[in-house]
């Protein structure tokens, strides 16, 4: 059997100002690229490929909602419209937003002294780097929008996404109208795990969907599990959200 290797560099102009495809140019033929067909399968090829470094023997647990939301970027992506989709997305992208996450997980634990890893809604914010890294943005585009811009739409989109399929029937009404009292949570990428109990204790009707989503099995999971619900009441415009810095403020909307 013989085997062509070919590298593949991202679009860019010609002298000319026309945009040409690498691979046409140096082969003479189009490449297509092939997805995963199923959120599914990108997990499996995330779950091969990935290298995960614990350190010190601190166990890693990556929430399924975490890992779906990886994926769910990806997936989104290749279907924005400010994404350069002649180029495409490839699976590169979960690979490297996934160590990435995981990366910054292992560095909170090691900070704080915990013993488990779990990554956090938090921890989507170091996804910029490894992101913009890997998608070509549409030369054509708005204008108006960055691409970090860009890039916070789709991961807003996919942390919906997911939240929906876990909650989208679900009635949080009261959770959210607790909220809209006097109690504000803060969250943040260096806030402890533990101090997310006293979140529990605070707003109670949290306990039920953070318990579905397993978060009664350590204090990591907890926090993860509390950061990913807040955010998607955001997301879905039941709650307010305030960032300063790497901390963000969830409250109720105003009446």
């Amino acid at each position: 059997d013989v085997a062509l290797v070919f590298s593949a560099n991202p679009e860019e102009y010609s002298r000319s100002g026309k945009i040409i495809s690498q691979l046409k140019d140096r082969i003479g033929a189009e490449i297509r690229t092939h997805y995963p067909l199923s959120r599914e399968v990108g997990l499996k090829i995330i779950d091969q490929e990935a290298k995960i470094e614990t350190g010190n023997g601190r166990k890693v647990r990556a929430p399924d909602f975490m890992r779906d939301i990886v994926e769910q970027i990806t997936m989104d992506a290749r279907s924005s419209p400010h994404v350069n989709q002649r180029s495409g997305v490839s699976a590169r992208l979960s690979i490297a937003n996934y160590e990435t996450m995981l990366a910054n997980s292992r560095r909170r634990a090691i900070m704080l002294g915990e013993t488990e890893i779990a990554p956090r809604m938090s921890d989507l914010n170091y996804l910029y780097t490894s992101s913009l890294g890997k998608i070509e943005m549409d030369p054509f585009r708005e204008e108006s929008l960055s691409d970090v811009q860009v890039i916070t739409r789709i991961m807003e989109s996919a942390v919906r996404k997911v939240f929906m399929e876990r909650f989208g029937q679900a009635n949080l009404d009261e959770m959210v109208e607790k909220i809209k009292g006097d109690i504000s949570v803060d969250t943040g990428d260096m806030v402890p795990s533990a101090n997310y109990r006293n979140v529990i204790s605070r707003v109670t009707q949290l306990w039920e969907p953070v318990h579905s989503l397993g978060g009664d099995e350590s204090d990591a999971m907890r926090a993860s599990c509390v950061e990913f619900i807040l955010e998607g009441l955001y997301l879905t415009g039941k709650l307010s959200r305030r960032r300063i810095g790497d901390m963000v403020t969830y409250r109720g909307r105003a009446r």
